[in-house]
C-alpha cells in the first residue's frame, strides 16, 4: 500500500483527505462533484432543504487556499447539479460561485461533467472555457463519465463522477457508508478517483454493486480488489478494496 502512495507523492500529488481533493505541485487544488443547486432541485420536487452549499463551499475553499497556499484550482466536473436548465435562483448561485473562483484564484480550470449542461454561458462571462480534460505535467484530469484513449499516455489519471464510498457493516448488520478516495494501478497508469466535494452526496458504495454497473468507464475497466480505499475521515485507516468484506465498522 505504501509503495503506490509514495509513487503518487513523488509525482507531486498530495491527497488532502478531509478536504476531499488533491494538491498538485503545491499550487493546484483539484476537486470534483460539487453539484451546486442541489437544494433548489430538491425544493422543486417538494423536498425543502436549506440552501447551504454555496456558503459552505466558499468557506471551505477559502480555508483550503490559506492552509495549503494554493493559487490555482481545477473543478473536475459537475459544478452544477440539475441536468436541465436551473431556475433563476440556481443560476444566481452558480454565477456567484464562478465569480468567487475568478476573484480568489490566480487560475481556474473547469472540466465538463455529465451534469454541466448550459454552464458554458456563465463561464464565458468570466472568460473561462469548459474543457473535456486538462493536463498538468504527467497528470491527465477528466471528469470520468467519458473515456479518452489519450489519457492512457499519462502516468496518472484523475477522475471524479463516481462519488466513491464503501459500505461497512457492524456486528448487528447495520450498514455504515464511508466516503473514500480510490487509488490503484491500471496496466500502465495510476488511477485516482476523487470523492464528491459536496457533503450532501454520501457516495456510491463500490463494494455493493457489480463492476459493470458502475458509472465511470474508467472504473468499469480498471477497478480491482487491489485498489486502495482512503477514507476522507483521517481517523480511519487506509485499506484495500479486497479487505472490505472482512472489516467491521
Amino acid at each position: 500500500m505504501e509503495s503506490i502512495l509514495r509513487e503518487v507523492n513523488n509525482l507531486g500529488i498530495e491527497l488532502v483527505r478531509e478536504d476531499r481533493g488533491i494538491i498538485v505541485n503545491d499550487e493546484w487544488l483539484v476537486i470534483a462533484d460539487l453539484h451546486l443547486g442541489y437544494e433548489i432541485s430538491l425544493a422543486e420536487e417538494g423536498i425543502y432543504f436549506p440552501e447551504i452549499q454555496y456558503k459552505e463551499f466558499v468557506n471551505r475553499l477559502t480555508k483550503i487556499k490559506d492552509k495549503f497556499n494554493v493559487s490555482k484550482i481545477v473543478i473536475n466536473g459537475d459544478l452544477k447539479h440539475k441536468f436541465s436548465y436551473h431556475s433563476s435562483i440556481g443560476w444566481r448561485i452558480i454565477d456567484d460561485f464562478i465569480k468567487f473562483l475568478a476573484e480568489e484564484f490566480e487560475k481556474a480550470v473547469f472540466i465538463r461533467g455529465n451534469h454541466d449542461t448550459f454552464l458554458i454561458k456563465y463561464l464565458k462571462k468570466y472568460n473561462f472555457e469548459l474543457l473535456d480534460y486538462y493536463v498538468l505535467d504527467n497528470i491527465f484530469i477528466t471528469h470520468g463519465h467519458k473515456f479518452f484513449d489519450i489519457s492512457l499516455n499519462y502516468k496518472v489519471i484523475v477522475i471524479g463522477d463516481e462519488h466513491p464510498a464503501v459500505s461497512l457493516y457492524d456486528e448487528i448488520g447495520v450498514k455504515h457508508k464511508i466516503k473514500v478516495f480510490l487509488v490503484g494501478k491500471t496496466k500502465n497508469n495510476i488511477l485516482i478517483v476523487l470523492p464528491s466535494f459536496s457533503d450532501l452526496f454520501p457516495g456510491l458504495s463500490v463494494n455493493d454493486i457489480p463492476k459493470d454497473e458502475l458509472n465511470s468507464p474508467y472504473l468499469k475497466l480498471f477497478l480491482n480488489d487491489d485498489f486502495l480505499c482512503i477514507p476522507v475521515d483521517e481517523t480511519l485507516p487506509v485499506f484495500k478494496l479486497s479487505d472490505v468484506k472482512d472489516m467491521i465498522s
